[in-house]
C-alpha cells in the first residue's frame, strides 16, 4: 500500500533521485523485497524493458496487480552518487519509484533513524546520508475557521477531516452539516428534512451492537 500510494510511515521515507535531467520522486521502504519503477515514468524515460512472466503484487488490502516487464541495471542518482538496480514496472501513484530490500541489501551496513526519518550508509567509499523530504505540516482549526474557509472556495487547497464530535442535539447535529461542512446543501430544504426524518440513524449510539449468532 506504501508503494501505490506513496505514503509515508515508520518504515518508510521518500527522496528525491535524478536519471539525466528528469527528477524521481523515490519511496524508500523497508517492508517489502521488490523494487518498482511507475510504468508512466519508465516510458517516459524510454527505459530498456523486457517481458516476464507475470508477477502478482499484492497490496495491503488485499487487492492484487499483474506485473509484465521490468527494467534490468536501471541506473540514476540520489545527491552525486550512482545506484544501479533492477525494477520491475507497475502503475504507482504519488512517486517515480519505490526502492526496497532488493536495494537495501546491496549496501551494506545501515543506519536507520525512525524518529528523523533519515538514513545512512557507505557506498563505493562515500559516506551517503539520505533525509526524508519535509512533510507538509497538518493542523486542526476550529469550526467557525472551516466555515469561512468552505464559503471562499479560492481559499481552500485541501481539507483532511478527521473526526467530527457527535452533538447530543439532533436538530443541532443537523444544523451543523447543513450550515457548516455543505454548504450547497444548505440552500436545499429537502437536506434537513431527509436528515431529521432519519435522526433516530445519527444519534449517538449508547451501547455495544448485538453479538452476530453463528
Amino acid at each position: 500500500m506504501n508503494a501505490l500510494e506513496g505514503v509515508i510511515g515508520f518504515s518508510t521515507l521518500k527522496v528525491t533521485g535524478r536519471i539525466d535531467k528528469h527528477l524521481l520522486s523515490i519511496l524508500v521502504d523497508l517492508g517489502n523485497i521488490h523494487n518498482f519503477i511507475n510504468t508512466t515514468m519508465a516510458k517516459r524515460l524510454h527505459c530498456n524493458l523486457i517481458n516476464i512472466k507475470p508477477l502478482i503484487v499484492e497490496t495491503a488490502n488485499r487487492e492484487t496487480m499483474s506485473c509484465i516487464a521490468m527494467c534490468r541495471n536501471f541506473k540514476w542518482k540520489i545527491q552525486g552518487v550512482n545506484f544501479i538496480v533492477d525494477v520491475f514496472m507497475v502503475d504507482l501513484n504519488n512517486c517515480d519509484m519505490v526502492l526496497r530490500v532488493q536495494w537495501l541489501a546491496s549496501l551494506g551496513d545501515i543506519i536507520f533513524n525512525y524518529k528523523e526519518l533519515w538514513m545512512s550508509f557507505y557506498w563505493q567509499g562515500q559516506k551517503v546520508l539520505l533525509e526524508d523530504l519535509e512533510a507538509i505540516n497538518l493542523q486542526t482549526v476550529r469550526l467557525e475557521q472551516l466555515n469561512g474557509w468552505l464559503t471562499n472556495s479560492s481559499q481552500l487547497v485541501e481539507i483532511n477531516l478527521c473526526s467530527l464530535r457527535i452533538v447530543t442535539d439532533d436538530e443541532g447535529f443537523a444544523q451543523l452539516i447543513s450550515t457548516a461542512l455543505i454548504p450547497e446543501m444548505k440552500r436545499d430544504p429537502t437536506f434537513k428534512e431527509l436528515l431529521m426524518k432519519h435522526q433516530d440513524v445519527f444519534k449517538k449510539p449508547k451501547r455495544l451492537p448485538p453479538i452476530e449468532s453463528s
